[in-house]
């Protein structure tokens, strides 16, 4: 069977839209507790500054300025945990959001990603539900809102988080 490249099926786009949005929403939560803790008020230059930065090296100034902040051991553990996650669940979302949507003669659909395990480059082919993308949304919440709480949690000062949940 040829495979030729296409988009995705229509009943994926809603799913594939939601690890969209919630992976933007846990970026902002991410971004606003760096925000809180460096004690920036000027949100322009807040963002500003966390905008051109990728996900890993916001999470390394978020651990480093709770620790500053903080000084808890056992607390930097738990932060340290959550941002494993987060970091897993960012890796969910590039396997969706940079996908290559492969259609085949009898109008299936595959999802062709690459990714990086271990050093080692591997291609990766199958078919991959709505609802399997829809629960890589889900993750990506499930984790925002720990992140949520976690700030909620341990006061960290000048963070409000107004963004509504997506679900």
């Amino acid at each position: 069977m040829a495979f030729r490249h296409g988009l995705p099926p229509a009943e994926q786009l809603p799913a594939i839209g939601m690890v969209t949005v919630e992976y933007q929403r846990l970026e902002a939560f991410v971004n606003t507790g760096i925000w809180g803790l460096s004690q920036i008020e000027d949100k322009g230059a807040a963002s500003a500054m966390t905008a051109p930065l990728n996900l890993p090296t916001r999470l390394n100034i978020l651990r480093a300025l709770f620790r500053l902040n903080h000084g808890d051991e056992g607390i930097n553990k738990k932060l340290e945990k959550l941002c494993k996650k987060i970091q897993k669940v960012a890796s969910k979302r590039a396997e969706v959001i940079h996908a290559e949507w492969l259609r085949g003669d009898r109008d299936t659909s595959m999802m062709l990603s690459v990714t990086i395990r271990s050093g080692e480059l591997r291609l990766n082919r199958a078919a991959k539900s709505a609802e399997w993308i829809a629960a890589i949304a889900d993750d990506i919440s499930t984790v925002a809102e720990e992140l949520k709480q976690f700030y909620d949690e341990h006061s960290v000062a000048g963070i409000e988080l107004e963004i509504e949940p997506g679900h």
